[in-house]
């Protein structure tokens, strides 16, 4: 995977993945979850590749590149992102393709709307366009002297 990637956000479905933070943040409701480096970069390329089947050792060799690691590694990767997107109600993203790899379905990724957005969380696009301190009016002595009269 491009280590391009890492320094800014991207949106898979239903989700926001910021690669800076690590959080994976489902855009309706601005719930999130936080995850390692190699556990965000698993969770990208496997909705990416979403109704595809990615073998373990693509996800090995791509999500911790240039690092030894076991195929316990992987698996308690995947563990630990079950278990994060279990708590924010996210019972399964991660499906397991029995001796060959990992698969998000392309269905887990369409909001269906079970996740009714709030109204004051602000996804990954719209950090980078709204302004972060809004303008308030100014009020002086003479305009609330004159408004309540």
């Amino acid at each position: 995977m491009n280590d391009e990637v890492n320094d800014g956000c991207k949106r898979l479905g239903r989700f926001d993945v910021d690669f800076a933070r690590r959080t994976i943040t489902r855009i309706s409701d601005g719930a999130f979850i936080k995850a390692s480096r190699s556990e965000t970069l698993i969770f990208t390329l496997l909705a990416e590749s979403a109704n595809n089947t990615i073998y373990r050792e693509v996800l090995l060799a791509e999500c911790w590149q240039g690092k030894i690691v076991t195929n316990n590694s992987l698996t308690v990767a995947i563990k630990n992102l079950r278990t994060a997107f279990s708590k924010i109600g996210e019972n399964k993203i991660i499906t397991t393709e029995p001796k060959l790899g990992y698969c998000i379905r392309q269905s887990a990724l369409i909001d269906d709307g079970s996740h009714p957005p709030k109204s004051d969380e602000i996804s990954c696009e719209e950090k980078h366009t709204r302004p972060l301190i809004e303008v308030q009016p100014v009020v002086t002595e003479e305009k609330l002297e004159n408004s309540k009269k």
